[in-house]
């Protein structure tokens, strides 16, 4: 999950998020769909191969104050396993 502030706006919200690739039901949009803690399939996943990328199209330039990513914890079904 991303988050770009200036000042108190998340200009995440509104970007256009795209991916190398498509994994199940784990879209591109769930990305930067303001979720932080979702678990399960409602989060953004590529495949498991080299040079996945994630693009978030702000539709600007943009100064950011803040970015922030969110892994996932834990497995596919929200159990913390340590592995992530």
């Amino acid at each position: 999950m991303f988050l770009f502030f200036l000042g108190r706006r998340n200009y995440a919200l509104s970007g256009q998020a795209s991916k190398s690739s498509e994994y199940g039901d784990y879209y591109a949009s769930r990305a930067n769909d303001g979720q932080i803690y979702a678990i399960g399939h409602y989060i953004a996943h590529t495949l498991t191969i080299a040079d996945e990328w994630l693009k978030i199209d702000l539709g600007a330039y943009i100064y950011l104050a803040l970015m922030a990513m969110y892994n996932r914890d834990g497995d596919c079904s929200g159990n913390p396993c340590g592995k992530c």
